[in-house]
């Protein structure tokens, strides 16, 4: 039973890295996307997908939350 709870945490650490990983992938891809945007246009468009991914956060948590 301990050595689940081990293996389910690092799990869980491995995850969060790969996670950090990728995210930082998408960042540096967006941004070469959004290069040739001018200035207010690349801001607005970064506060866009920082709301998408907040809402996908936030309907996850509320479908977890209703399990």
């Amino acid at each position: 039973r301990q050595q689940n709870k081990i293996n389910l945490n690092a799990v869980r650490i491995i995850e969060n890295f790969w996670t950090n990983i990728l995210e930082k992938r998408e960042e540096l891809k967006l941004e070469e996307q959004i290069k040739s945007m001018p200035k207010d246009c690349r801001e607005l468009y970064r506060k866009f997908i920082n709301l998408r991914k907040q809402t996908k956060c936030l309907k996850v948590n509320v479908s977890n939350l209703n399990k």
